[in-house]
């Protein structure tokens, strides 16, 4: 009976250690593409500032008005949980 507990122990404290790994490979992945993104727009601010655009006040109506140029936006939902 001992060992089997010990068994059953053993065997949810491997579940709980590799579903901490997983959590934390979750969000280091999720703070690179967070990164990425950043740098993206500095990128393209930067861009837009170099060619005049960045102090300019633009026409942009609700439809952005820019054809299919957008900025990517970094979202990250809620219900997910961080352990350390």
């Amino acid at each position: 009976m001992l060992l089997q507990q010990t068994q059953c122990v053993q065997a949810s404290l491997l579940t709980v250690k590799s579903t901490n790994q997983k959590e934390a490979a979750n969000l280091e992945e999720k703070q690179d593409i967070k990164r990425l993104v950043l740098e993206y727009n500095v990128r393209e601010r930067d861009e837009e500032e170099s060619n005049g655009l960045g102090t300019q006040v633009l026409n942009w109506g609700p439809g952005g008005g820019r054809g299919s140029r957008h900025r990517f936006v970094y979202h990250q939902g809620g219900g997910g949980s961080y352990h350390s």
